[in-house]
């Protein structure tokens, strides 16, 4: 309450100063009899105009306080996802031991290639290198450790035809 009285107050305030200012400005008296009703006319627009900006303050504050709660349920969404996906990949929960971990299996690319290579057979040697490809080479790899015999072999034989394909 204290707030909305100062800004009306002050804002009327303002307006009276700003009609003293401009009868200044063309050399005209300040308080002829017939025109005193102005200065009030200006107080008036001016107190409703500080009436509005504290009402546009308190709506600003509360869609900020919206805001703010809607950026921290999306933060901690993040962070459950990276840490669902820390889980999948056996990395640790902390994002910068994470990241270690993760640079260290991708620094020597070859080598994780070469191994990929032995383990599905010819259908990684035809792709490209770099991360991407290693990812998801790494990922077929999961994926062929857990199918039954028939069906890695049904998967190898699809990936083969693909790769034929390409080439």
């Amino acid at each position: 309450m204290g707030v909305l009285v100062n800004n009306v107050i002050g804002f009327s305030l303002f307006g009276l100063a700003v009609r003293v200012w401009q009868l200044g400005l063309v050399n005209r008296p300040l308080f002829k009899r017939n025109e005193l009703w102005t200065h009030a006319s200006y107080m008036v627009v001016f107190g409703a105009l500080g009436y509005g900006v504290v009402h546009l303050e308190e709506r600003i504050s509360l869609r900020l306080q919206e805001l703010r709660v809607l950026r921290g349920e999306a933060r901690d969404k993040r962070a459950e996802k990276e840490a669902a996906l820390f889980a999948k990949y056996g990395l640790p929960e902390d994002k910068k031991e994470a990241m270690k971990v993760w640079k260290e299996k991708l620094e020597n690319l070859s080598r994780l290639r070469e191994e990929l290579l032995a383990a599905s057979g010819k259908e990684v040697a035809a792709l490209p290198e770099g991360p991407a490809t290693v990812v998801a080479a790494a990922a077929f790899k999961q994926k062929l450790d857990t199918m039954s015999e028939d069906k890695r072999e049904e998967a190898l034989t699809e990936v083969r035809a693909k790769v034929a394909e390409k080439q």
